[in-house]
């Protein structure tokens, strides 16, 4: 089994052109490298939901739980920690301290945001925190070796 790290494909509302999160992600990885450094603050902390994730499965099978029902309840927490440690990371612009200074996101300094028709200037903001749908449709999910996915239904 190995973690993936992506996004929950959404078209953006933007007048007409087709841009997804799935777009943006694909653009900001190729250029930050977001969710793999991301990944890299946050791995020993990743690596310990994941500890107690299993240590939860046994237990629950240990009490008589089938595996499913099991893997299926204990799942959803551990995901739903790694995408609150995610979002909590573009939020606290974790970001801007490994980025060198002149990669920073002049937009995010210059408060631009675009969910309005005409972008719109608000004072600074976080930066690749937007519209917020990246930072939203941010997921995380277990595939096991192969292509079965354990994790996200699409």
């Amino acid at each position: 089994m190995r973690l993936e790290l992506g996004v929950q494909d959404i078209f953006y509302a933007d007048g007409g052109e087709s841009t997804s999160t799935g777009d943006v992600a694909e653009i900001l990885e190729n250029k930050y490298h977001i969710m793999r450094s991301f990944f890299e603050v946050k791995e020993e902390q990743i690596n310990e939901e994941i500890a107690e994730f299993f240590a939860g499965l046994v237990e629950s099978l240990a009490m008589g739980m089938p595996m499913e029902s099991a893997f299926t309840r204990l799942q959803t927490g551990i995901f739903d920690k790694i995408e609150r440690m995610f979002r909590n990371f573009l939020d606290a612009e974790e970001m801007n301290q490994i980025l060198p200074s002149h990669m920073h996101s002049q937009a995010a300094k210059d408060g631009i945001r675009t969910r309005m028709k005409a972008k719109k200037k608000e004072g600074p903001r976080a930066a690749f925190v937007d519209t917020g749908m990246y930072q939203a449709s941010f997921r995380a999910w277990l595939e096991q070796s192969g292509s079965t996915q354990l994790g996200l239904s699409e």
